[in-house]
C-alpha cells in the first residue's frame, strides 16, 4: 500500500542591507510524494519529485529539479509528530553558505597601494600623522585643539567621520570617526593648509579673521572639501613661479561658514594667477554668511599679480555646477558686499561651463550685488557657458544689483547661456534686477543667450527691472528679452536700455527683441520700457534694436513705451513696434536736435488714451523721427 501527497507553494522574498543592492522576486514550488505504508520491510520508502522556480534582480531565472529516495524501514505508527520528527531537513536554497565573490580583498587605492588608516586624538597624534608619508587616512577621534597650520601630507584625506570609496561601480561609505568632531586653532593662527587633500565632516574653528583651510605655496593640487563647519576663510589659490605653471582642481560641498572677517574679505575665495589654472568642478549645497563691510561670501577670481614677463595671467574654468548654496550678507550698516561674484582682471580669465542655479542669496547693504560677472581690464575675459537659472536673489540697498555683469576698461564678457527662471528682488534708490553694463572704450559685453521668464521686482526711486547700459563700451544683443514678469513701484523703470559717453546697443540679425514680458505697475511714474541714446549735453550713443512687441502693461505709470534721443550725433533703431497692451499709456518718441529716431510703428499697440483704443504715438524734439505705420 502507499500514500501519494502533493505540495504546492508560492510567495515573495525580500533581503535587503544598507549599501547593497536588495535581492527581491517571486518563487514556486511542488513535491509529489509516494510513501510506503505496507509497514513490511520493504527497501524503498518513499519517493518524492522536486520542482522549484523563481526570479530576482540580482540572481534572475532559476528552475530546478530532483528526486528523493528515502531507504530504509517505515515508522510504523506513521503518525504526524513522528513523521514531522524523523522527516526530511529541507534547506532553504537562499542560505548563503559562499559570498560567491572571492577572498577578502583589502582597500587599496587606484595604483594597488593599500590604503592606511591613522586615528589621532590629540595635537601631536595629528602632527605625527600628517608627517607620516605612509598614512593615507587621519581619522579624528576627538576634539582637538591647537590645530595651528598643520600642513597636510600630499594626497591625504583628513575625516571626522566618513570615508568613501567605489569598487566596481559601487560608492561604499565607511564611518572611520565618531562624527561632530571639532579642530581649533590657537588666537592669531590658521587651522589647516592642504595639497591634493580631501577634507570632510570636521567643523575648524579659528579667529574670525583666519584661514581655516588655505593652499601651501599658492599650489593646491586636488582638493576636495565636504561637510565641513567653520567661522574661519576658505582661501585657495593657484599660481606659478618665474619657471613653472601649476593646475588645480577644486570642489566644494555641503559646508558651513559664518564668516566674520575684517571689511573687504570673502569667506570662500578660490583665485588663479600668474600662470596659474584653477578647475572648479563643483561647488553646491554649501551655507555661507559673511558679516563684514565689503565682504564677500563667494569670490572667484583670475589675474596676474606678480606675474612675471612672458609668463600667462591666471584662468579658472568652473566645469560643474554652482548650486543650491544659499549665501548671506548681514551687515546692514556696511558697503558693497558681494554674495557671489565672478572676477577677472590683469588679462586673466574665467570660463564658467556650468550652470550657476538654484542658489538662495541675500545682501543688505548699499551698493550690494548678489551675483555678479566683472571683467576689469583690457584682455581680461568671462565667458558663460551655463545658464543663470532658477536662482533667489534679494538685494536691499542704493544702487544695489540682484544679478549684474559690468565690463570695465577693455575688458569682456561673453554671456551663450540663458538668464532664466530666477525670482530677483531689488529694494532701494537706483537698485535693479539684472544690470548689465559697458564701460569705457573698448569694453563689451555679447549676450547670446536669452534673458527669460524672470520674476523681478523693482521698488524704489529710479529703480530698473532690467538694464542694460553701453557707457563708452559696446552691447551686442543677440537673443531676445522675453516673458519676464516683472513689478515695479516708485519711479522704476521695468526695462531700460541706455547707450552714452559713444557706447552702443545692438542686435544680431536676429536678435534684439524685447517681447512678450508683462508689467505690472504700482504707483510708478517710471516706464514699462524706455529707450534712450545719448545724454542730454555730454555725450552720444547708440541703440538699435529688433522688435518691441506683445508687451502687457498692468497698472498706470508714465508711459508705456518711451524712447529718447538726447545728443546731437545720437541714433536709435527699432525694427519693430507692435502689439503692445499698454493700458492707459502711450508711446512716446523724443529726438533732440542733431538726433535721429527711426521705428516701424505696426498696427496693434493699444492703449485706452485713444479714442480709437490704439496707441497714441507722441513724437517731440527738433532732431528727425522716421515712423513706418505699418499695413
Amino acid at each position: 500500500m502507499s500514500q501519494h501527497w502533493t505540495l504546492l507553494l508560492g510567495g515573495y522574498y525580500y533581503f535587503g542591507r544598507d549599501n547593497f543592492s536588495h535581492v527581491a522576486g517571486p518563487r514556486a514550488e511542488i513535491d509529489m510524494n509516494w510513501k510506503n505504508t505496507s509497514g513490511h520491510l520493504d527497501v524503498i520508502r518513499s519517493l518524492t519529485l522536486l520542482g522549484g522556480a523563481q526570479y530576482d534582480n540580482v540572481r534572475h531565472a532559476n528552475i530546478y529539479t530532483g528526486l528523493r529516495v528515502s531507504f530504509g524501514q517505515q515508522n510504523v505508527s506513521n503518525s504526524p509528530v513522528a513523521d514531522a520528527m524523523t522527516g526530511y531537513i529541507r534547506r532553504d536554497i537562499n542560505v548563503i553558505t559562499s559570498a560567491g565573490i572571492g577572498p577578502l580583498k583589502f582597500l587599496r587605492d587606484s595604483n594597488g597601494k593599500l590604503i592606511n588608516v591613522q586615528d589621532v586624538r590629540n595635537s601631536q597624534e595629528l602632527l605625527t600623522a600628517t608627517g607620516n608619508t605612509t598614512v593615507d587616512v587621519v581619522a579624528v577621534q576627538n576634539n582637538i585643539n591647537s590645530v595651528n597650520n598643520v600642513a597636510l601630507g600630499d594626497g591625504q584625506t583628513i575625516t571626522g567621520k566618513n570615508y568613501p570609496f567605489t569598487r566596481e561601480g559601487v560608492t561604499f561609505n565607511a564611518q572611520l570617526a565618531p562624527g561632530s568632531v571639532a579642530l581649533a586653532a590657537d588666537s592669531g593662527q590658521d587651522a589647516l593648509r592642504v595639497r591634493n587633500n580631501t577634507v570632510r565632516d570636521l567643523t575648524i574653528t579659528v579667529d574670525s579673521n583666519r584661514e581655516s583651510i588655505s593652499a601651501q605655496d599658492q599650489n593646491p593640487g586636488t582638493v576636495i572639501i565636504d561637510g565641513i563647519t567653520t567661522n574661519g576663510q576658505m582661501d585657495l589659490r593657484v599660481a606659478g613661479d618665474a619657471t613653472s605653471t601649476h593646475t588645480a582642481s577644486v570642489s566644494i560641498t555641503n559646508s558651513q561658514i559664518n564668516y566674520n572677517g575684517p571689511a573687504d574679505s570673502t569667506a570662500i575665495d578660490l583665485r588663479a594667477n600668474r600662470g596659474g589654472t584653477m578647475m572648479i568642478q563643483t561647488m553646491s549645497q554649501n551655507n555661507v554668511t559673511a558679516q563684514a563691510s565689503q565682504s564677500r561670501g563667494i569670490q572667484v577670481g583670475a589675474d596676474n599679480t606678480g606675474g612675471v614677463a612672458g609668463q600667462t595671467a591666471g584662468q579658472i574654468i568652473v566645469n560643474g555646477n554652482v548650486s543650491n548654496n544659499t549665501i548671506v550678507t548681514t551687515d546692514n550698516a556696511g558697503l558693497d558686499s558681494r554674495g557671489m561674484r565672478f572676477l577677472t582682471r590683469d588679462g586673466a580669465s574665467v570660463v564658467i561651463n556650468g550652470n550657476i542655479s538654484n542658489n538662495v542669496i541675500q545682501t543688505n547693504n548699499q551698493g550690494s550685488h548678489g551675483l555678479g560677472l566683472k571683467s576689469e581690464d583690457s584682455n581680461s575675459i568671462i565667458t558663460l557657458n551655463g545658464n543663470i537659472a532658477n536662482n533667489t536673489i534679494t538685494v536691499n540697498g542704493q544702487g544695489a544689483k540682484a544679478i549684474r555683469a559690468r565690463t570695465e576698461n577693455g575688458g569682456t564678457i561673453v554671456i551663450n547661456g540663458n538668464i532664466s527662471n530666477n525670482a530677483l528682488q531689488a529694494d532701494g534708490q537706483d537698485a535693479k534686477g539684472i544690470n548689465i553694463r559697458s564701460e569705457q572704450n573698448a569694453s563689451s559685453i555679447t549676450v547670446n543667450g536669452e534673458i527669460a521668464n524672470n520674476a523681478i521686482m523693482a521698488r524704489g526711486q529710479d529703480g530698473r527691472g532690467i538694464n542694460l547700459e553701453a557707457e563708452g563700451g559696446n552691447l551686442q544683443l543677440n537673443n531676445t528679452i522675453k516673458k519676464n514678469v516683472i513689478s515695479i513701484s516708485d519711479s522704476a523703470d521695468a526695462i531700460r536700455l541706455r547707450a552714452r559717453d559713444s557706447g552702443a546697443i545692438t542686435s544680431g540679425a536676429n536678435g534684439g527683441d524685447i517681447r512678450n514680458n508683462q508689467v505690472i505697475a504700482s504707483a510708478s511714474t517710471g516706464d514699462a520700457i524706455h529707450i534712450i541714446a545719448g545724454r542730454s549735453g555730454s555725450s552720444t550713443g547708440t541703440v538699435s534694436l529688433g522688435s518691441i512687441s506683445n508687451n502687457t502693461v498692468t497698472g498706470n505709470l508714465s508711459t508705456g513705451v518711451e524712447v529718447d534721443a538726447e545728443q546731437t550725433g545720437s541714433t536709435v533703431s527699432i525694427n519693430g513696434l507692435n502689439g503692445n497692451q499698454l493700458n492707459q499709456e502711450d508711446i512716446d518718441l523724443t529726438a533732440e536736435a542733431g538726433t535721429t529716431i527711426t521705428v516701424n510703428v505696426n498696427q496693434g499697440n493699444t492703449g485706452l488714451s485713444a479714442a480709437n483704443n490704439n496707441a497714441t504715438v507722441n513724437t517731440s524734439g527738433a532732431g528727425t523721427i522716421n515712423i513706418n505705420p505699418g499695413p
